[in-house]
């Protein structure tokens, strides 16, 4: 088949993705580098070729304005900035997610989990999604930012009603309404609280924001809403899909579930195989700077990219085996989290949240299981997880800590 043909035929992921490692398997093979004269762009589908796209800024920008009229999505977005802006912009933040910072957050996230999991440890049956997963990152991400705690419950419906939407290019967004209004209320939201840490300064990344300077010059309003935002979502969703992954992950896996909830501290191992095997976030997206040859391709200057994280995390030229869930490959290699100066700032937290509520979640739920087969996915191409996770006690009378 034609890498047009191939492209037309990709899968889609409601079988947890099975179909399309087959799939992109066979575009490794045969087009690793391949061209949709529908929409222009130009997908890519080996570790390699995604891993050198985003470690080369000079040729393969961040910055899709570029090519397409989307800044409602990407002003003051971090992820789509170039050097030396998003050098300037990242040292920001940077004090925000150290390893020290994050390290001192584990008590925290640990009491949080552990107020979760009391609203539902006596429940039979509930969504772990909504009831845990999801909660447990917007708590922490927004008493990172200083968001007020009796608004978090406003996110849910907004981040929902973003990311349910599915897609054939980023600008079709823009014409849909519902996930135009749901962009604009997070906005007007951020902008407010930018107008209060003005006014009144307290603890909080937006204060710290609303006063910082770069070169110079202050941060506009515009800018902190843009930033804040992408830090919310991406905080908040990171986190939320990761988990609900994982436990797919183990349903699909009895006896790596069995292994892991007798002996914890392989917790670590099973968070970085889910990531490789199941990222959170699948596309990479960059533009040519200049005329670039990859993997033998030429690419014109202003070209539109999109790397196939899922697939590059899948590429057997680097890992043996890749469509095996195995927790004990012992490979970091995965690009779950970006590479090169975009690698996610957040990673650390993201590790540290799903490694403790896992762990209080086997201590205290031992019997719990996936109620039903077939998980409801979000329908954004972006990301790649569950937005419902019904689960179920077999023992009620499981031991509890």
């Amino acid at each position: 088949m034609s890498a047009e043909e191939m492209l037309a035929a990709r899968p889609g992921l409601r079988d947890g993705g099975h179909e399309f490692f087959a799939w992109a398997r066979r575009m490794r093979a045969e087009h690793p580098v391949a061209h949709d004269p529908a929409t222009g762009t130009w997908h890519l589908f080996r570790h390699e070729d995604t891993r050198r796209i985003l470690s080369d800024p000079s040729t393969f920008s961040a910055d899709l304005e570029r090519v397409m009229s989307i800044g409602a999505f990407t002003r003051g977005n971090i992820a789509t900035m170039d050097p030396p802006q998003h050098l300037q912009m990242r040292k920001l933040v940077n004090q925000a997610f150290t390893a020290r910072t994050v390290q001192n957050l584990g008590h925290r996230i640990r009491q949080v989990s552990d107020e979760l999991l009391t609203r539902v440890e006596q429940r039979a049956e509930f969504d772990l999604v909504a009831e845990v997963t999801y909660q447990l990152p917007v708590v922490i991400i927004a008493e990172l930012l200083g968001v007020p705690p009796g608004d978090r419950s406003l996110f849910r419906s907004w981040v929902d009603d973003m990311l349910d939407p599915p897609y054939e290019q980023l600008t079709d967004l823009l014409d849909d309404s519902a996930v135009m209004r749901a962009r604009h209320a997070l906005d007007e939201y951020l902008l407010e609280q930018v107008h209060q840490c003005r006014k009144e300064p307290r603890d909080g990344l937006i204060s710290r924001l609303a006063f910082a300077e770069v070169d110079g010059a202050r941060l506009s309003d515009e800018e902190i809403v843009g930033f804040t935002s992408f830090l919310l979502l991406a905080g908040s969703l990171t986190t939320t899909v990761l988990l609900g992954n994982t436990m797919r992950s183990l349903a699909e896996n009895p006896r790596t579930d069995a292994r892991v909830r007798d002996d914890p501290t392989l917790i670590p191992q099973l968070v970085e195989e889910v990531l490789r095997y199941r990222p959170s976030f699948l596309p990479a997206r960059r533009v040519t700077v200049q005329d670039a040859v990859v993997a033998g391709v030429e690419i014109p200057a202003n070209s539109f990219l999109s790397a196939a994280i899922m697939s590059a995390n899948h590429d057997e030229a680097v890992f043996d085996r890749p469509d095996r869930f195995d927790i004990h490959r012992g490979d970091s290699s995965h690009l779950a989290f970006g590479h090169g100066g975009h690698f996610c700032l957040g990673a650390p937290l993201a590790r540290l949240e799903s490694r403790t509520l896992l762990e209080r979640l086997f201590t205290r739920m031992p019997d719990l299981q996936l109620a039903e087969s077939a998980i409801p996915i979000y329908g954004n191409p972006d990301v790649f997880g569950p937005k419902q996770l019904l689960v179920t006690r077999t023992r009620r009378d499981a031991a509890r800590t």
